[in-house]
């Protein structure tokens, strides 16, 4: 199966000045669109894939954002639609990206509380923040965003821990009989090199019943003059009851890009996951497929071209494959591998 899609941003403002006490303020309203044109059936994410959903031309993302500061006060307000939003986040919430308030408690502590885009994994729902214009099968399963808060403290000039109480694994609604709960911790030795590791610890109220699951996620990026590499690798478990014992799941992938040139650069990604009692493909597939498992793995060749720090043009080539005659791919169970092709256009301000 081939599919094509494109992307576009619109515009970014800033603003800073100082009122007449005297404090500090700035403000940032940006602006990113996203449009494809794919061949795959009607059927919303039934084939490990965020963008490009649906059958023939349609928008994956647009979305408009304010980000600002007021003395020791932070926060950002993003609203958006689209495809992409209309079947990964929930029917209630389905225009908020993300809207929280931040409060500088002391220099090296902060209080953070809202609705959030979830900061566990290397890759996200919004295309453009990604290497690739095709998410990995192991960023499909990570989570996607939740409400809470978050208590940061920069424990030294490297490394920043933070402790938050969440929602859900993924989503804005409290639904299970406790919050979730996640630690993280983001190490920064040098320029080149950050570290993140997160576990969290949720309530579930999943197919077979309310259940509590565990997820540690580390992942990695590492960027030179000539070098951009991504890693990641995500432990799952349903932990055990009176019925089972614990369900394990492992995902990973790795990401690899070399600048042939200032302006060209060539990259490939491999990914797996082995999910041999469905833990995350039967509870958080958003389609209704008769899964009880998912072990599959594939690999992505990409073309990156850069003409200057706003633009990106990209080739994606991904080929994947289930490692069993059980695990299913598409809505069709009798297809066990799947070629895809995007090509994209991102134009985006940092």
């Amino acid at each position: 199966m081939w599919k094509t899609f494109i992307l576009i941003f619109v515009v970014a403002v800033h603003v800073r000045a100082g009122d007449s006490t005297g404090v500090q303020w700035w403000l940032t309203a940006s602006g990113y669109a996203s449009a494809y044109s794919s061949d795959e059936g009607s059927q919303p994410f039934h084939d490990l894939v965020t963008t490009a959903p649906r059958s023939g031309i349609g928008g994956n993302m647009i979305a408009g954002s304010l980000t600002g500061t007021y003395g020791i006060l932070y926060g950002a307000l993003t609203l958006q639609a689209g495809d992409v939003p209309t079947v990964v986040w929930q029917p209630a919430f389905p225009y908020v990206q993300e809207a929280w308030l931040g409060l500088h408690l002391r220099d090296d502590v902060r209080l953070e509380a809202g609705a959030f885009i979830s900061h566990l994994g290397v890759e996200s729902m919004i295309p453009f923040q990604n290497a690739m214009g095709i998410i990995s099968i192991s960023g499909f399963f990570d989570p996607n965003f939740f409400a809470g808060a978050k208590l940061y403290w920069d424990v030294s000039s490297t490394v920043t821990v933070h402790a938050d109480v969440l929602t859900s694994y993924s989503g804005f609604q409290y639904e299970g009989t406790i919050p979730a709960f996640c630690a993280s911790m983001i190490w920064r030795p040098d320029s080149t090199l950050s570290v993140y590791a997160n576990s969290m610890l949720s309530d579930e109220p999943l197919s077979r019943g309310t259940q509590f699951q565990s997820y540690t996620n580390i992942y990695a990026e590492y960027t030179t003059d000539d070098v951009h590499a991504l890693a990641e690798f995500n432990v799952g478990a349903e932990l055990p009851t009176a019925d089972h014992a614990t369900y394990p799941m492992t995902s990973a992938q790795l990401t690899i890009f070399h600048n042939v040139l200032p302006t060209l650069a060539l990259g490939i990604r491999g990914e797996i996951i082995l999910d041999p009692h469905g833990i995350m493909a039967n509870d958080r597939y958003h389609a209704p497929l008769p899964i009880t498992q998912l072990n599959a793995a594939g690999v992505t060749g990409s073309i990156q071209f850069r003409p200057n720090e706003w633009a990106r043009i990209g080739f994606d080539l991904r080929r994947v494959s289930t490692l069993d005659d059980t695990s299913i791919i598409d809505v069709d169970p009798n297809i066990s591998a799947r070629t895809e092709a995007v090509v994209s256009v991102d134009v985006f301000l940092q």
